[in-house]
C-alpha cells in the first residue's frame, strides 16, 4: 500500500498538483520517492517513443 501511495504522490508532482495536506499526512521515504520519480519518468519517456513511433510509421 505504501508503494502505491508513492507513485500517487510522484505522479501528483510531476504535474504540479499535490496538495498540502497530502504532502504532510504521511512521511514517505526520500529514497523510495528517488526511485519511483526515476521509473515513472522512464516509462513517460517509453510513451512518448512508442507514440512518436506509431505516428511516423502512419506518415509512410
Amino acid at each position: 500500500m505504501m508503494l502505491w501511495h508513492t507513485v500517487k504522490t510522484v505522479a501528483a508532482a510531476f504535474f504540479g498538483v499535490r496538495s498540502r495536506s497530502n504532502a504532510e499526512s504521511k512521511k514517505l521515504s526520500p529514497i523510495m520517492v528517488i526511485a519511483t520519480g526515476f521509473m515513472l519518468a522512464f516509462v513517460l519517456l517509453i510513451v512518448v517513443w512508442a507514440v512518436v513511433k506509431l505516428l511516423l510509421a502512419q506518415q509512410g
